[in-house]
């Protein structure tokens, strides 16, 4: 199950959420009973996630789950049981595990699925196959459908590595403004795909039909890019959109070419205009970009997402401690591998799990994105700047880092605050990250229509 990763890995959930989940040392057997395809909801932090789980005795892997609304489709089970009208399968991998009772009709099914050390209900009904859903991705309203009323073309972006990405063109005679989209943290297709949603298809569509060149990318080592995305850091990513750049700078219908970055996105794009060494870009729009130092970020990230989800104040402390002392850990040093020794030490006391996944703070584009400075990043920039934050942003939050925008930009740059968007800039409640996925919509219309102004008024 792909889980939302749009800005930053936060390696402590909660206190509570760190036990192991082993699986069940059983082989397939006894499936018969409960073959067939069930759908019910998962109460996840105040949110409801749909789930699709299909049973079939005789198939190479008899038991899937699917998470339609994550996108997420044909997970699946490395082992399950049935006996005894009670239905057992296990997902080292997600490190959860579902256990239920069949009912006598044989038309339901009541259980528990638990995740990371959480417990959560989940009752199935059994699907008619006529109503039963196919595998497959999960449309939503914004999305374009064919025909389109622009020229779309695949293209190659030379240079190493290679990347793969996406142009849009609008209809008539140019020249055209172009923008190049960047993506955030965390390895994006071109479309920035996440939680059933694809923000950069729908923005590059609503951006070429208000008459802008749209180019956006697969990141390194990602669909169809070449390249390692592990290996790589910040800078190497600002070297791969400087590339995009320079190549829809070459297209002759365009003119002035700027970057639109969605949250870490925002950074590289500022980290391209201060490494150009003969061309930096005409304009640059940051969406939800951090303004503020990335471990401060980070902790907030972690306290902000327990308090949403109703955590006690206890475990909101200790597990805020804990993730400010992997960051400290992860400060360490000069080098990648002197940090990953340092959050060796630091996590060697903690589950299992938690030490893996502490593991991602001394990667190459995380230890170096650490070390980075947000004046750094941002001063100098001397380029029309639109820099927008969503008021319900539980991921950057929108009034210190605009505050921090304005001080870093100067008196040029417009720094706005969307009121009730989130971080992906969607109508949202309370802008917690369990309700991405529930919201129909990708990315507000009026979001979408204010980068198109600024673009074209460039």
């Amino acid at each position: 199950m792909r889980w939302m990763r749009c800005f930053l890995l936060v390696v402590v959930v909660a206190v509570v959420s760190c036990s192991r989940e082993d699986a069940p040392e059983v082989p397939f057997s006894g499936l018969e009973p409960f073959e067939g395809v069930w759908s019910g909801d998962l109460e996840v932090m105040g949110q409801t996630l749909p789930l699709v789980l299909r049973v079939d005795a005789d198939a190479t892997e008899p038991v899937t789950l699917d998470s339609p609304s994550q996108n997420a489709f044909s997970i699946p089970a490395e082992s399950a049981q049935g006996a005894d009208g009670v239905l057992s399968a296990s997902w080292p991998s997600l490190r959860a595990r579902y256990s239920g009772t069949l009912s006598e009709d044989g038309a339901a099914i009541e259980g528990k699925f638990r995740q990371n050390g959480l417990n959560m209900t989940l009752n199935l009904v059994k699907l008619d196959a006529a109503e039963a859903p196919l595998p497959g991705r999960v449309g939503r309203p914004q999305e374009p459908d064919a025909p389109l009323p622009y020229a779309s073309t695949d293209v190659l972006i030379g240079g190493d590595p290679q990347l793969a990405g996406t142009l849009t063109m609008p209809e008539g005679e140019g020249p055209f403004p172009g923008v190049v989209l960047i993506t955030g943290s965390g390895p994006q297709n071109r479309n920035e795909e996440l939680l059933g949603h694809r923000p950069f298809l729908v923005l590059s569509d609503r951006l070429t039909r208000a008459g802008i060149a749209v180019l956006r990318y697969d990141e390194r080592g990602v669909g169809e890019s070449e390249g390692e995305y592990p290996e790589a850091d910040l800078h190497d990513f600002a070297d791969d959109a400087a590339r995009a750049m320079a190549f829809l700078r070459e297209q002759g219908e365009v003119s002035r070419v700027g970057f639109v970055g969605h949250s870490e996105g925002g950074m590289v794009a500022a980290l391209v205009a201060q490494q150009a060494d003969d061309q930096e870009p005409d304009f640059i729009v940051a969406l939800a970009a951090p303004f503020l130092p990335f471990d401060e970020i980070v902790e907030g990230q972690v306290r902000d997402a327990l308090t949403l989800g109703g955590a006690p104040e206890d475990v909101v402390v200790s597990s805020v401690a804990m993730q400010r002392s992997l960051l400290d850990a992860a400060m360490t040093g000069d080098h990648p591998e002197e940090a990953c020794t340092a959050i060796d030490q630091a996590s060697s006391m903690l589950p299992q799990d938690v030490q893996m996944r502490a593991q991602a703070l001394c990667a190459p584009a995380f230890f170096s994105t650490l070390r980075l400075s947000p004046e750094e990043i941002y001063s100098g920039v001397g380029m029309p700047f639109l820099a927008l934050f969503g008021s319900l942003d539980s991921q950057v939050p929108a009034e210190s880092n605009a505050a921090a925008a304005r001080g870093l930009l100067g008196e040029g740059a417009l720094v706005e605050i969307v009121d009730g968007a989130n971080h992906l800039f969607q109508t949202a409640e309370t802008g917690a990250v369990a309700e991405y996925s529930g919201i129909e919509e990708t990315m507000r219309e009026d979001v979408m229509a204010r980068i198109a102004e600024f673009v074209n008024g460039q």
